[in-house]
């Protein structure tokens, strides 16, 4: 329905590869800004959160508690590949081996209980599930519910920060931050600025994340 639509300019929240073709001929007639769009072109707008760090944190966090089979995983899609870089420098700056069996992204018809189970069985001393919709809460049932394992006993988990309900888990979570509502308002600032015909730079605004430190990692 976009483009028989009256608009000023389009903050972007999701794009798959039919969208992200519409927006890029919305662009060629009113600014679009992009969140955690990660192959910005130079002439695109956009605010990310800094999911390689995020990625970095969890792993360089796990180690300092002793974990040497540490796994990752989620989805398939471009935020989780960012962490899973960050991930892996971590792991390789302390000369730690990363064991691909440990390493799952998977489709959203993939069975997680399928996937957690060949990751312990594989050795994984910790795990980390990013992401703000609840993967780490899914992770906790499944390796507590379903594989009968005590968090952070059997195995260590951090997750994705959701507020609220992080610190009320059995255990509360160990989690990264990511500072959901400044991006959206730096977005919306910087839509409004394109729409009324000002220069904004950066082009690409990158924000920090933030480790919180619970009881879901020993």
């Amino acid at each position: 329905e976009l483009p028989g639509m009256f608009l000023d300019g389009v903050v972007a929240v999701t794009f798959d590869e039919g969208l992200s073709s519409l927006l890029a001929d919305l662009e060629t007639r009113m600014p679009v800004v992009y969140t955690d769009k990660f192959d910005l072109e130079a002439r695109e707008y956009g605010v990310c959160s800094d999911h390689f760090n995020s990625g970095y944190l969890a792993a360089k966090h796990f180690l300092a508690h002793g974990k040497r089979k540490p796994a990752l995983f989620g989805l398939d899609y471009r935020p989780v590949r960012e962490r899973l870089a960050g991930f892996k420098k971590a792991l390789a700056e302390a000369k730690v081996v990363s064991d691909e069996r440990l390493i799952t992204l998977f489709s959203p018809e993939t069975s997680r209980l399928a996937v957690m189970t060949r990751m312990v069985r594989a050795g994984a001393d910790a795990i980390y599930a990013p992401g703000t919709s609840f993967q780490a809460m899914e992770c906790l049932h499944i390796l507590t519910y379903s594989m009968g394992l005590k968090v952070p006993q059997d195995i260590s988990l951090i997750g994705g920060e959701n507020v609220g309900i992080s610190p009320l888990m059995n255990p509360p979570l160990t989690t990264i931050a990511e500072p959901l509502r400044e991006m959206a308002e730096r977005a919306a600032e910087m839509i409004d600025r394109l729409t009324a015909g000002e220069k904004v730079s950066p082009r690409h605004v990158i924000l920090p994340v933030q480790l919180i430190e619970r009881d879901s990692v020993a």
